[in-house]
């Protein structure tokens, strides 16, 4: 399995794609692997969430779109 992001650093408010391959151990896609990712700071755009699973394709890959939360958008707690 190998995964790739279109963009390296993603500024505030940004996207990325982000690829996931499957192949055999002789370099052939694998059709129908069920593909999860998570990540946190954003969404993915296929589940509007910090998670998202899907299936691969015939070419053994599975696609998604990864969105950052937009500037300013955290909100902290402290006690004291």
């Amino acid at each position: 399995m190998r995964a790739i992001a279109a963009r390296t650093q993603v500024p505030a408010g940004g996207t990325t794609t982000v690829v996931v391959t499957v192949l055999t151990m002789d370099r052939r896609p694998v059709h129908g692997a069920v593909v999860e990712a998570a990540a946190g700071g954003g969404t993915f755009e296929d589940s509007a969430g910090s998670t998202v699973s899907g299936r691969t394709g015939p070419d053994g890959t599975f696609q998604t779109t990864w969105a950052t939360n937009a500037a300013g958008s955290y909100t902290g707690y402290r006690d004291y």
